[in-house]
């Protein structure tokens, strides 16, 4: 099954790839956009393997390729062919950028941050790596939400969420309109029981895209560690209303309101947003489970 966050967060570097193709190959590699736009996947992939029966050294066919296998969750084979890439122009950040995510997205993230750290190689002030290599410091030392295991290299215990924070400055210094950095930003405040300064960072977040659903569950979380329940009931609500598959939200939406239930009746509108929240997610079914961060 296709992940839908990964190809949201390949969305931009992907429509960065459409670009013509030229001689023999124009046929086959448009008729493979035209079909991936309509969301015929494998027919897609097949007319890109034609053109590139043509050409198998043409970038543009290459990374579509790519792309189309990431659209069919094929992650492994679509990192090959990325790779493949780059051993033709070992240079081209954006798909050195779909690499990382994919590692990202598999669990690597040793392997993803190694790959953001050679992006930022060719360029220190690349925001997208610099978001990308600050989640991945936040997702690999982080254990359960409770002590930091801190890679070799990484700093000490004591300063890793300060050296985290400092990277994701660097990545909307980079790009002031990075929504995920802004988010994950203050996921990381939060994390760290900053819920002022993370609001904040979810404030800046949803000034840049106030349809941006984990932006709004997260400053309810914020809201809700500092006492303001109505607050964070609200945001949760909104968040629901922009991404109704936000399992995370409607977890938080019934963990809240069934603390501060008065009556039979606040209660039963508690339990069906915690049945919304475990139908999408079973691992939210336990309802001790406490109040969760979205990461973007």
């Amino acid at each position: 099954m296709r992940n839908a966050l990964l190809v949201l967060m390949m969305a931009t570097l992907m429509a960065a790839a459409i670009q013509p193709a030229s001689g023999d190959q124009n046929e086959d590699y448009a008729m493979a956009l035209d079909l991936r736009e309509e969301g015929q996947y494998e027919e897609a992939l097949a007319s890109i393997d034609m053109a590139l029966s043509e050409d198998d050294m043409d970038i543009d066919s290459l990374e579509l390729k790519g792309d189309i296998l990431v659209e069919l969750g094929q992650l492994d084979e679509a990192l090959d062919v990325y790779y493949d890439i780059l051993d033709i122009d070992p240079d081209l950040l954006d798909v050195r950028q779909k690499a990382c995510l994919i590692h990202y997205e598999m669990g690597d993230y040793l392997e993803a941050h190694e790959c953001c750290e050679e992006n930022l190689e060719i360029d220190p002030a690349y925001s997208d790596s610099l978001t990308l290599q600050a989640d991945c410091r936040l997702k690999a030392s982080r254990r359960g939400g409770g002590t930091w295991d801190v890679p070799a290299g990484w700093g000490g215990n004591d300063t890793l969420a300060s050296e985290i924070l400092e990277i994701y400055d660097r990545a909307t210094i980079a790009n002031p309109n990075d929504t995920s950095a802004w988010n994950n930003r203050g996921v990381l405040l939060g994390k760290v029981s900053r819920y002022g300064e993370s609001i904040v960072s979810f404030n800046e977040a949803i000034g840049i895209n106030s349809s941006f659903a984990p932006a709004w569950n997260n400053r309810g979380v914020s809201k809700d560690k500092l006492g303001d329940h109505e607050g964070s009931i609200a945001d949760y609500r909104n968040a629901t209303a922009l991404d109704p598959l936000l399992a995370e939200a409607w977890h938080n939406l019934c963990y809240t309101i069934q603390l501060q239930a008065e009556s039979y009746e606040d209660l039963q509108e508690a339990q069906g947003y915690c049945d919304n929240a475990s139908r999408m997610d079973p691992e939210l079914a336990d309802e001790f489970l406490g109040l969760v961060y979205v990461m973007a």
